[in-house]
């Protein structure tokens, strides 16, 4: 399957090398997207639970140039979604739009949702039903200029969102900026790694996971891939725990300073909520001074 992964702005070089690490192809490096391809729902899986950099994982269903909504609207009606959607499920519409149009965000939202609902109606007989509080099924599209993409979210809340974060900095740092931060530097477990003005521990944590091969959502269970058909046969379960079996010991060296006492209370309450306390130190002192 062909896919399109969203991530942070500025680093998609970093999330194209780590979606290439997952054996998948890339095709296409976009503002924030990077399309890959060559992959099957085990490695979806397995991506949503593993990967430091990415924040959605959708199944790209197309990628073309548009003229005006009633063509985007002709792209999403000719599209087959039977593999996708059962009849019991709901859906929901969400658009992202860049450059200038005649239309919204909302216009593309109620073109393609009809789109869909007459596509699956001509297909199976069966009217699907709309829910946006909560859809078991979210269809992403993205207008980029003259350029329309569509797909099929399989991850649900984005996967920057680590279940760590159990102390609010004033000012968090994303967990994926912080893992590509440190990728990007080059950092190796064999060399010590501080931050001296560690706030909540997220730069830590991440490197933690880094050092030891956490996946770091290997503990979530709730992903909007559960919701779709193709992913029925897929033991989930059994991809968690070919993931846990590669996480291995390390004698890494990682630190973290603040000068908030507060802060540092915090950081080693996320760090313990992370499950890398043997690993991660931090305590309070002015960084001027260490």
């Amino acid at each position: 399957m062909r896919v399109l992964c969203t991530t942070t702005h500025g680093f998609e070089d970093i999330a194209a090398k780590e979606i290439e690490s997952f054996g998948g192809k890339v095709i296409d490096i976009l503002k924030g997207k990077i399309i890959a391809d060559g992959f099957n729902e085990e490695d979806i899986v397995s991506m949503n639970f593993s990967s430091r950099t990415i924040h959605r994982i959708c199944i790209l269903l197309a990628h073309q140039k548009f003229s005006d909504i009633e063509e985007i609207y002709r792209i999403a009606k000719n599209l087959d979604y039977t593999q996708w959607l059962s009849p019991d499920k709901t859906f929901e519409v969400r658009t992202n739009r860049e450059g200038e149009h005649d239309f919204t965000s909302m216009d593309v939202n109620r073109y393609v949702g009809q789109a869909v609902i007459e596509s699956y109606m001509e297909d199976t007989g069966h009217r699907l039903k709309v829910n946006l509080e909560e859809p078991d099924v979210s269809i992403k599209c993205w207008v980029q200029n003259d350029y329309f993409l569509i797909g099929i979210d399989t991850t649900g809340d984005s996967l920057h969102r680590r279940d760590y974060r159990v102390y609010q900095h004033h000012a968090p740092l994303r967990s994926t900026i912080a893992a590509a931060m440190i990728m990007w530097s080059g950092w190796k477990k064999n060399r010590i790694l501080c931050d001296p003005f560690c706030g909540s521990g997220t730069i830590l944590i991440e490197a933690a996971y880094i050092a030891k091969k956490i996946p770091p959502n290997i503990r979530r269970n709730e992903f909007l891939y559960k919701n779709l058909k193709v992913f029925q046969n897929v033991d989930v379960e059994e991809v968690r725990e070919k993931l846990l079996k590669k996480v291995k010991e390390t004698k890494a060296k990682i630190y973290g300073v603040d000068v908030s006492p507060k802060h540092i209370e915090g950081c080693r309450k996320c760090i313990i909520a992370a499950g890398v306390e043997n690993l991660v130190r931090c305590r309070v002192d002015n960084a001027l001074n260490a």
